[in-house]
């Protein structure tokens, strides 16, 4: 049993006084009964790394370094595999519980979850660490980007 059918287990039966929907021609359900569009995830998945490539790169790419205290040999190419199957596992996760809100909120709330949970978690963590708000600013700011352009895609993408 994968991991959609246990949640899919949770919502077989519609709620009381709801009409039966059509079943959807792919996808499968999410925690709300909601259509996943894994098309979509991919997508937002994707653009998270086309953002970052960008953000790390030439946006923000020298002052991030710097932050760190690392040269661009030194951080080399990263492990891109691991980093987009870590992009796949937010984007999945935003299209199973928030994928069935309408425009423009599920935008709203992938800029709110960016800045308060991601953004607020890496300001502790830095703090902890006696790292500058600057690099705090920088990695919460690119993922306020970017769960702000997964709720657009997720949502533009039924």
């Amino acid at each position: 049993m994968g991991f959609c059918d246990c949640l899919n287990q949770f919502h077989d039966s519609p709620v009381a006084g709801e009409a039966d929907e059509a079943p959807k021609p792919s996808g499968s359900r999410g925690a709300q009964g909601m259509h996943v569009n894994w098309l979509a995830v991919i997508a937002a998945a994707l653009s998270s790394l086309a953002l970052a490539f960008l953000w790390y790169g030439p946006l923000f790419g020298n002052a991030w370094r710097h932050e760190l205290g690392k040269t661009p040999e030194r951080l080399g190419s990263g492990n891109m595999v691991g980093v987009f199957v870590l992009a796949l596992i937010q984007a999945s996760a935003f299209a199973i519980f928030l994928g069935a809100e309408p425009m423009p909120d599920i935008v709203l709330y992938g800029f709110l979850g960016g800045l308060c949970f991601v953004g607020a978690a890496l300001g502790v963590q830095n703090l902890f660490e006696r790292r500058g708000w600057k690099l705090s600013a920088i990695s919460a700011g690119y993922n306020v980007a970017a769960f702000t352009l997964i709720g657009l895609i997720i949502g533009l993408w039924r």
